[in-house]
């Protein structure tokens, strides 16, 4: 009985899926303990194909130099395609980031619109953080525009994933 050429790239797909999702659990439980090296190998798999969660917890490790050589420009870019990726987290460090000037260019206006997409998303830390900001108003509303038309089309690319 020949088995159809897609039914074989379904089992390899869900496979490699499994795959990707054993390494970034593994990945992510060994940053939380503090090994970084066993981090690293298995986030970088996940990250390189895209994965937002894997992207941040590596962005984190280098912009901090935790098992790798401390690179805060490598760190801020991987934080950006995960905040792009939708990771409420890299969203909040992302904005804050661009704010400073912290391994990228300063942006107020930008730091401050991906600091209010994490508070969409659901980030508290990152409402807190805004809370105790103090800055012209029509800062404030340029960037909370900004970020509900990102976080409006995040949700509509992402409807039917849910």
């Amino acid at each position: 009985m020949d088995t159809p050429r897609s039914l074989i790239a379904i089992v390899l797909a869900l496979t490699i899926a499994t795959h990707a999702q054993a390494a970034l659990l593994k990945g992510r439980e060994a940053y939380l303990k503090g090994d970084f090296a066993t981090a690293l190998k298995e986030l970088t798999p996940p990250a390189e194909q895209g994965e937002p969660l894997a992207q941040y917890y590596l962005g984190r490790m280098y912009q901090f130099g935790l098992g790798v050589p401390k690179d805060v420009a490598r760190g801020v870019e991987l934080l950006g395609r995960a905040a792009e990726g939708g990771n409420k987290d890299a969203q909040y460090y992302y904005g804050i980031a661009l704010a400073l000037g912290e391994g990228t260019r300063k942006d107020l206006t930008e730091g401050l619109k991906w600091m209010y997409i994490a508070v969409l998303m659901g980030n508290r830390q990152a409402e807190e953080g805004l809370r105790k900001l103090r800055m012209p108003r029509e800062v404030f509303a340029e960037a909370q525009k900004a970020a509900a038309k990102w976080h409006y089309a995040f949700q509509e690319k992402n409807k039917d994933r849910k």
